[in-house]
């Protein structure tokens, strides 16, 4: 606390003398006592009055930013419109939420509400088999037991991608890539060390969001350019479900149904996390490595979430017209309630249905700001592949007052996106 006022001691009166001469060191240690200690108090006073001063700017600048409120997006299918639509128009409304958001054209950051439907698969106990054998290899390593470590590591990177994708600690994954190509360089092995490395560069670039084959690098040309994650690959994808999203490095990329693949000729070779998610199910994953020229095919397959029946089926079989639909009562305390458990500040649900002449019916329910806003509805021609492409403009500029056009919407990567690993 700081001192309001410096206490100043009144003398008595003068000493006669034998009294004065048995106390005159007490007297001078007194006096150099105060002396110090005024000097102090001074200083004190002084520091605290600048604090006081800045206080102000620095509580401005402490301040934290304001939050942005998550938002999740909900598409639903009707009557025989197909899945395969429905999923484009949940992307494309996705990507217009998170391309506002980095413009800073409209607030709000977008939440992946498939992760809601993850109940259940939750466990983190290869998570933490994983970092147990991970602890075991560096012991292993220090005490130059590099068999052991090798042993310990291939456990390591085994327990995690049983994990995926509900498992997620980046640094960990990198640091088992990283020493296990360690190990084989302490084992002499060469040419495997160097795969390694490759390995662990491409993780680190594509966890990051940096595209583009690693030779492009020139840094890393004459390390990992005649390696086999060199180059470009091919990945193809089947799911057991349709309509659902495919993600790679966290990043979404695409559709895919069980008979329309998703295809990507040209991705990059190397390690990567490839995820299918769809709402109301569990999600699929794994850590793939693509090699130069080569093409990989995988079928993910989806579970029904545990809590389908009571956080998904009601948004899917709500009625939209006719003498069992909804008053604006009960659908206002039905989303917020929804909101309250997705653990969002608001929610954007779409349904289309099919109407006359080849047209799709869209309709939208906006939660936000704890009030649910007045339905929105308008016909889109849902034979032209980007017909959709109208009907969420009008739905745009009805949220915010502003034109965004779809197809300017779309996630950016950057090729020259910053990276950190380890340089051997």
């Amino acid at each position: 606390m700081c001192p309001h006022a410096l206490a100043r001691g009144a003398g008595g009166g003068r000493l006669s003398g034998a009294r004065a001469a048995s106390r005159g060191a007490s007297a001078r240690a007194l006096s150099l006592s105060l002396s110090l200690s005024l000097s102090l108090s001074l200083l004190l006073s002084l520091a605290c009055a600048l604090l006081l001063a800045l206080a102000p700017l620095g509580a401005s600048r402490a301040a934290p930013a304001p939050k942005k409120p998550r938002v999740g997006v909900m598409v639903f299918a009707r009557d025989g419109v197909p899945e395969r639509l429905r999923a484009q128009v949940e992307r494309k409304l996705r990507d217009m939420v998170q391309f506002a958001d980095a413009s800073g054209a409209a607030p709000g950051r977008l939440y992946p509400l498939e992760l809601f439907f993850d109940v259940g698969e939750l466990s983190k106990a290869n998570l933490h088999t994983a970092e147990r054998h991970f602890n075991e290899a560096q012991r292993a390593l220090e005490a130059g037991e590099s068999e052991e470590a090798k042993e310990q590591l291939f456990r390591a990177r085994r327990f995690y991608l049983k994990g995926v994708p509900f498992v997620r600690d980046e640094a960990l994954l990198q640091s088992i890539f990283y020493f296990d190509y360690i190990t084989h360089k302490n084992l002499k092995l060469e040419k495997k060390a160097r795969e390694l490395y490759c390995q662990y560069v491409s993780l680190s670039r594509n966890l990051t969001g940096s595209v583009g084959p690693i030779e492009q690098y020139d840094a890393l040309v004459d390390i990992c350019g005649e390696s086999p994650i060199s180059g470009t690959a091919e990945l193809s994808l089947t799911a057991d479900v349709d309509g659902a999203h495919v993600f790679v490095n966290n990043k979404a990329v695409g559709v895919v149904d069980r008979t329309t693949p998703y295809i990507a000729p040209f991705m990059s070779a190397g390690v990567h996390l490839v995820e299918v998610r769809k709402l109301g199910y569990a999600r699929w994953g794994t850590l793939i490595t693509l090699e130069n020229g080569k093409s990989k095919k995988f079928k993910a397959t989806l579970k029904r979430a545990k809590n389908y029946d009571q956080d998904f089926a009601p948004f899917d079989r709500m009625p939209l017209r006719g003498p069992e639909v909804y008053s604006d009562t009960y659908l206002a305390e039905f989303f917020y309630e929804a909101s309250f458990n997705f653990g969002i500040d608001a929610l954007l649900a779409v349904y289309l249905e099919p109407a006359s002449g080849g047209q799709v019916r869209f309709t939208a329910f906006s939660f936000r700001r704890e009030a649910l806003e007045p339905r929105f509805e308008v016909l889109f021609n849902g034979q032209e592949p980007t017909g959709y492409y109208a009907a969420l403009s009008a739905y745009w500029r009805s949220l915010y007052q502003a034109d965004l056009d779809p197809a300017s919407a779309r996630d950016t990567q950057a090729r020259w996106q910053p990276t950190l690993f380890k340089v051997e």
